[in-house]
């Protein structure tokens, strides 16, 4: 994982490097950064920042992760995708990138959804600022995630959860995952096992790197409800050759299982 991680910081860092002219290979576009309204560094940034969060849940016997369901792209895409960006005009990266947080923000019911603060502030508020304000008012602190509501009358068994959420660029593409697994068992009164495992991935070459859990806390609020809440870490590193932390994000889940097999979530992102 760590050598794919390096990997392609370096493939992206010499992009940008070449891009810039620091390198052979020439300029990607007609224009020099200082002729530009957004530079190199900053279309960079709007395709590695983390934009959004997108909670979800796994049922139980699925896989956690499926390229099917979480657009992801390879490592080809993400090479690709730079060169293209910085290679658009002015004027046509500007559209690209507003229509396609007008698309994210007509796509997502916001109580599943969390807008980047930072990303609002540092990339947003150049390109389209008159969306702020909209996104301003349905962004909340947490989002909610699914609701199975527990029985009365309890019927010895066992289920499994595992609640997700998902950091998205501005391009609607999933960059990291982080996922909390539980496995519960109960008799025909209260919850006799629970089994949670936490854990978090990468995906493509997006220059982020997930650094375990950041913090987590477990108890039962009565015999029928097991409360657990954990916090992940991701970084977003900067491309070689100043590999330097440039974003950091701590997702959070907040999670109740109950006996009869219901359960109900949140989740958060902070930064």
């Amino acid at each position: 994982m760590k050598r794919e991680v390096i990997k392609g910081l370096v493939v992206l860092g010499l992009v940008f490097l070449v891009t810039m002219g620091l390198l052979p290979g020439g300029i990607v576009s007609g224009a020099s950064s200082n002729e530009t309204a957004f530079s190199p560094e900053f279309r960079l940034m709007s395709l590695l920042m983390c934009a959004y969060t997108v909670n979800d849940t796994v049922p139980s016997g699925q896989a956690p992760f499926s390229q099917e369901t979480i657009q992801t792209r390879p490592a080809e895409w993400w090479v690709e995708q730079e060169k293209r960006l910085l290679g658009l005009s002015d004027e046509a990266f500007e559209t690209e990138l507003r229509l396609s947080i007008e698309s994210v923000m007509a796509s997502f019911d916001p109580q599943h959804m969390q807008w980047d603060p930072e990303f609002l502030e540092t990339i947003l508020k150049k390109v389209a600022p008159d969306l702020i304000d909209s996104i301003l008012r349905e962004n909340g602190t947490e989002t909610q995630g699914s609701l199975s509501l527990p029985l009365v009358a309890y019927v010895p068994g066992n289920n499994t959860v595992t609640p997700a959420v998902y950091g998205y660029n501005a391009f609607g593409v999933a960059m990291w995952g982080f996922f909390c697994r539980i496995t519960w068992w109960w008799d025909t009164t209260m919850i006799t096992s629970v089994l949670p495992s936490s854990y978090g991935e990468v995906y493509g070459i997006s220059s982020w790197t997930y650094d375990g859990v950041n913090a987590t806390q477990q108890f039962y609020n009565s015999p029928i409800d097991f409360y657990k809440w954990v916090e992940g870490k991701f970084t977003l590193w900067a491309p070689w050759p100043n590999v330097i932390p440039i974003q950091h994000a701590w997702p959070g889940l907040n999670i109740d299982v109950y006996a009869g097999g219901g359960y109900a979530y949140s989740s958060y992102i902070r930064h």
